[in-house]
């Protein structure tokens, strides 16, 4: 299985001014991402898409891949993952690639080792694979506000256990990692499938950076990790 990886990284920012180049201990954030891909045995080719000739520049300098400048018009607030996923197969060796792996700059904590063994897992299933964490609200205490300011709970359930101890663990995906089926996803566009396979990664290395709190956060637990190393 030939995997190519995708880290998809516009220049625009609301939340953080540039972010995927906001200096993250010791260097930018999107770094963070490209070393550690560089280090994977997995994947057999790495490129990045953006559509900023700054963060082009500090990629290619540091050896990475960036074979094209992408289009202004993937590169807004709704852009959506997977049109700049289609985008990137589209024009970068359509057909020599069995698999693809999106790797977004925001989760500068998965580790090289994440990225291997979620690959791992969707050649060994033969399906699409992503990273996913615990939450740590369940489901069943949620609740729909209705139009009358009543609660709805969000999720309706006669055998809801009446003891939280017997809830069953609840995932969310944390953006780290998304493997796809390139010739599936040409088709129906879509990285997570009825057959998708969950990769779990610990809710500390699931941060997904979108504020100047979460870029701190993820410099204290970077920081930590460091100082064990």
């Amino acid at each position: 299985m030939k995997t190519l990886g995708i880290i998809p990284a516009r220049g625009g920012s609301k939340g953080i001014p540039n972010k995927n180049l906001a200096t993250l201990i010791d260097k930018p954030l999107i770094g963070w991402t490209i070393f550690e891909a560089f280090k994977t045995k997995k994947l057999d080719d790495l490129i990045v898409s953006t559509d900023s000739p700054e963060i082009a520049h500090y990629c290619s300098n540091i050896g990475c891949n960036v074979p094209f400048i992408r289009p202004a018009y993937l590169a807004t607030d709704y852009t959506s993952s997977g049109e700049v996923a289609l985008h990137a197969l589209r024009n970068y060796n359509l057909g020599t690639f069995d698999y693809a792996c999106l790797l977004q700059p925001t989760s500068p904590l998965r580790t090289w080792r994440d990225i291997d063994q979620a690959i791992d897992l969707a050649e060994q299933k033969k399906s699409n694979c992503v990273s996913i964490c615990r939450v740590s609200e369940h489901p069943y205490t949620m609740y729909w506000e209705k139009k009358d300011s009543s609660l709805e709970p969000i999720i309706k359930s006669k055998d809801k256990p009446s003891r939280r101890q017997d809830y069953k663990n609840a995932y969310k995906l944390n953006g780290a990692i998304y493997i796809f089926n390139v010739q599936k996803f040409l088709t129906d566009q879509k990285f997570v499938t009825d057959d998708s396979i969950g990769y779990i990664m610990p809710r500390n290395r699931s941060i997904d950076i979108d504020t100047i709190t979460d870029l701190k956060l993820a410099e204290q637990l970077l920081a930590e990790n460091l100082g064990k190393k």
